[in-house]
């Protein structure tokens, strides 16, 4: 592998979704085709692991080059073999099947931080105006840190590492037709993807997804909600957060608002169909913090 020094961020090129190995069955096809894609996860944490790095410290939650007590970012070849040897070949060939798999990071902190990072997040070469941040879709956030047992500012456990699709526009997925209600489909996922360890990106997930966007200034942040196919990311699939003054449970979302240069985290009712809602899948696994040597 690389060293971190040696890295030179490229975006891998799109894949095909006709890519993904399954037999008539829906198992991985063979021991050939789990080489394959266990080699393709190994090429892309070893390619992006060092621009992740930087983003992160742009994003201002994470300093590799200064750590706070404690806090160690897993290293390269910690996050290639725990992932290795953690994924089951399911979980590897949903891998094979993004079409732009970016191997993601978070920072075991809570999600008022990432809130907090948002808000203060700028950039100096383009327009970006505070993020919009809707008052039910903060309580539904608020709601999946205290389901996690994490409250105010305090930190999350382990870090979460893996590999998510970083595609701008999140496609429907095979067999989804976009059509139900929310809570239809986040059944359906959980259904079909969730329970064989494929999940949707999480909050933290997704607000350091949308970060990294905006400073990849050649391209349009994703989730473009206003464009012609643009969608917006459902933030998570925990249990759906219940808010008494309107008597209806609520999932909270994430897009970009482009003509008010603004990030917005909102949120819409499960009994409602939505077809711009998008799953954004990821393959994650816990790593336990690194204590100082």
């Amino acid at each position: 592998m690389r060293k971190v020094e040696d890295h030179n961020p490229e975006m891998l090129q799109t894949r095909s979704r006709t890519d993904a190995v399954f037999s008539n069955n829906g198992e991985v096809a063979g021991d050939k085709e789990n080489l394959k894609c266990q080699l393709l996860l190994e090429k892309v944490v070893d390619q992006q692991y060092g621009s992740l790095l930087n983003h992160l410290r742009r994003t201002g939650l994470y300093d590799y080059k200064n750590p706070p007590e404690g806090l160690l970012l897993p290293d390269l070849p910690t996050i290639v073999t725990v992932l290795k040897q953690t994924l089951s070949p399911f979980q590897l060939a949903e891998i094979r099947a993004m079409q732009v798999p970016r191997l993601q990071v978070e920072v075991p902190y809570s999600l008022q931080r990432y809130i907090e990072a948002l808000k203060n997040f700028n950039l100096v070469l383009i327009r970006y105006f505070k993020p919009f941040i809707g008052d039910i879709a903060l309580q539904v956030l608020a709601a999946s840190d205290k389901q996690s047992g994490v409250y105010g500012e305090s930190n999350v456990i382990n870090w979460r590492t893996g590999i998510v699709e970083g595609i701008p526009e999140s496609p429907l997925l095979p067999g989804e037709r976009g059509e139900e209600t929310l809570e239809d489909r986040i059944q359906w996922f959980k259904r079909e993807k969730q329970a064989r360890g494929v999940e949707t990106a999480s909050p933290r997930n997704l607000i350091l997804m949308m970060m990294f966007s905006l400073m990849r200034l050649t391209q349009y942040p994703m989730n473009n909600f206003l464009e012609k196919n643009g969608t917006w990311n459902m933030m998570g699939t925990e249990e759906p957060f219940t808010n008494r003054l309107f008597a209806n449970k609520f999932v909270a979302g994430i897009d970009w608002d482009d003509e008010e240069s603004q990030v917005r985290l909102i949120s819409c009712g499960i009994d409602l169909a939505h077809y711009r809602a998008r799953f954004r899948t990821s393959v994650v696994v816990d790593i336990p913090n690194r204590q100082r040597l």
